[in-house]
């Protein structure tokens, strides 16, 4: 028995190797030639079949999404030359409601265009197909504003047909998440849901912090492909607001900006009432007490705050408030309302007699006169005589003459006065118009709340 070194064993196999018949080896090598050559024609084959396949889809997928913008272009065609038969040929449904709905939607459309009010541009914003489905933005352009409108079709044996609005083909559902809020919406919804969270989150901060609420809990806004949806907060979730998708109206919706002005402001008011009622501890308010007044005025006011925009006319007596008063004196009259409040909750919260007041009177004496009005219409006689100071001369035959002309117009406040008389009493002089005639009317302060004497 011998031990071989491995140089001895490495030798025996060159040796071998090179031994070994040079056919065999040339047939071994062509053996796995052929096998790699075989391996990547199978590859290359199945890769053209794949490849084929591939571009036969989006051939398909292409000319189907190119005959949908072609139908939408077609429909709009009609709306153009007033081609009734052509545009309901377009339209399919079981319906009769709906293709009734078409009808009408195309008379609203000649009468547009009759006014020289809408133009069509055939430019197609979007078009998406997702099988025998297919939607289409498209643009119009109304007195000279540029809107967008969403139809929604079906592709049926004779080509594309414009059908009853598919709520479940809004893409896929989607969340942005703030510092404070959450917004969910689908694909179709992201600039509207962008809009709403580069504003949202400062909102509510700011919002909170205007009037002194604590630590609002976080926020959910979600976007509805549903007309029927309102803008209003989910009763089962409390902070959950639901936002109607500008889209699914069955009009238009415009094109820029994402989020419409009057949206903006519909959702900012819901904020600033919700902010209120956590400030304020939920408060209800009697509908016809100064408070409830005050409620939906510190309102509308958190609401304009929030937006950096207002109507003037009636902010002004918050807004005197917070310029002399500050942040600190908004607050304060929140936490001191009541259901029940009159005007002299305004002395308590500001520690301060309510004839020294630096504030615009001007608003709540035209919402007083206002309240008047209602309470006629109404019928409401003991409510109606409780605004009324009648235990001064003549003030009492005064609200019998007002209640007994229910169609006399509400005077139009346009200055007022806060003085004493020559008694002492706090009253307040409301330069007011009815008609083309001038008149003074005078308020009394009477135990903290203002009572009409003449």
């Amino acid at each position: 028995m011998s031990v071989k070194l491995d140089w001895q064993i490495e030798a025996d196999r060159a040796y071998q190797r090179a031994s070994e018949d040079p056919e065999a080896r040339g047939r071994r090598q062509r053996q796995r030639l052929a096998i790699v050559l075989f391996t990547l024609g199978v590859v290359a084959i199945i890769g053209a079949v794949a490849g084929a396949i591939a571009l036969r889809l989006y051939t398909v997928d292409s000319k189907l999404r190119q005959d949908l913008i072609n139908t939408a272009r077609a429909e709009t065609a009609t709306l153009r030359i007033g081609d009734l038969p052509g545009f309901l040929n377009i339209m399919r449904s079981q319906s009769g409601q709906w293709m009734a709905e078409q009808s009408a939607r195309f008379k609203r459309y000649q009468e547009l265009k009759q006014n020289g009010a809408i133009k069509f541009t055939d430019n197609m914003i979007n078009a998406e197909v997702d099988g025998s489905r297919g939607r289409v933005i498209v643009e119009e352009v109304l007195n000279g504003v540029n809107y967008h409108t969403l139809w929604f079709f079906w592709h049926y044996t004779d080509g594309w047909r414009h059908v009853p609005s598919d709520l479940t083909f809004w893409g896929e559902p989607q969340t942005i998440k703030g510092s404070v809020s959450t917004i969910s919406y689908s694909d179709l919804d992201a600039p509207l849901a962008g809009a709403l969270a580069s504003r949202v989150d400062r909102w509510w901060s700011e919002g909170c912090a205007a009037i002194g609420c604590s630590n609002p809990p976080p926020l959910t806004l979600e976007i509805a492909p549903d007309p029927s949806v309102q803008t209003e907060w989910d009763g089962a979730k409390p902070f959950t607001l639901h936002i109607a998708s500008p889209l699914s109206s069955t009009e238009r919706t415009l094109a820029d900006p994402a989020l419409a002005p009057d949206l903006e402001a519909v959702i900012s008011a819901q904020l600033a009432q919700k902010l209120f009622d956590q400030a304020s501890g939920q408060l209800h308010t009697n509908p016809i007490a100064d408070a409830a007044w005050f409620r939906q005025s510190l309102i509308d006011w958190l609401s304009a705050f929030m937006l950096g925009r207002g109507d003037t006319n009636k902010l002004t007596f918050v807004q005197s408030l917070r310029d002399h008063y500050g942040a600190a004196g908004i607050k304060a009259i929140v936490h001191q309302l009541s259901t029940n409040s009159d005007v002299g909750v305004l002395a308590k919260a500001l520690n301060q007699p309510l004839e020294t007041l630096q504030v615009d009177w001007l608003p709540f004496f035209q919402w007083r006169l206002d309240l008047e009005k209602s309470l006629i219409a109404s019928g409401d006689q003991a409510d109606f005589t409780a605004l009324w100071d009648i235990a001064q001369n003549d003030a009492a035959q005064r609200a019998r003459q007002r209640w007994s002309t229910p169609n006399q117009a509400v005077p139009h406040v346009s200055a007022v006065a806060v003085g004493k008389d020559t008694a002492g009493v706090v009253i307040a002089s409301v330069q007011a118009q009815i008609d083309t005639r001038a008149v003074v009317l005078t308020f009394r302060l009477v135990d903290g709340a203002w009572k009409r004497f003449a």
